[in-house]
């Protein structure tokens, strides 16, 4: 009884730190439409856009942990080898997704040159970032 407890109490207090890396992440995506909407400095945003990845990663990886630790170890310990199969093809496809998702390559970002741009060259208008980069700004 004892180890259930202590089970559950892992698990609520792991939702609890799920959710305040949620609450941050989105009181950090305010600040940054805010600071858009005020033509504020690139790095500043930029600054406060990798502060929100930071916080999701996390959420994703203690929300993975919880469904590893619960919903799979459960389905692994059965004899059901359909569901087996179904939770491990769940947790391969959200893997291959973050590790999709996770990063832009690089020749996303040098193609996407038709974003604007801002008072502060915020976004690389035409020309694109790499002949920014050729041009050693």
């Amino acid at each position: 009884m004892v180890q259930v407890n202590k089970k559950k109490e892992k698990m609520e207090n792991l939702k609890q730190k799920t959710l305040i890396n949620f609450k941050k992440a989105q009181s950090h995506i305010t600040k940054i439409i805010n600071m858009l909407n005020k033509n504020e400095y690139c790095i500043n945003v930029i600054q406060q856009n990798l502060a929100v990845i930071g916080l999701l990663r996390s959420a994703h990886q203690m929300l993975m942990e919880n469904h590893l630790n619960t919903y799979f170890k459960t389905a692994m310990g059965t004899k059901n080898e359909k569901r087996k199969k179904e939770m491990t093809q769940e947790v391969l496809k959200v893997t291959k997704l973050f590790n999709r998702r996770h990063s832009i390559p690089y020749h996303r970002l040098v193609s996407q040159s038709h974003l604007g741009s801002g008072s502060h060259g915020f976004f690389f208008g035409k020309r694109g970032f790499k002949q920014l980069v050729n041009e050693k700004i």
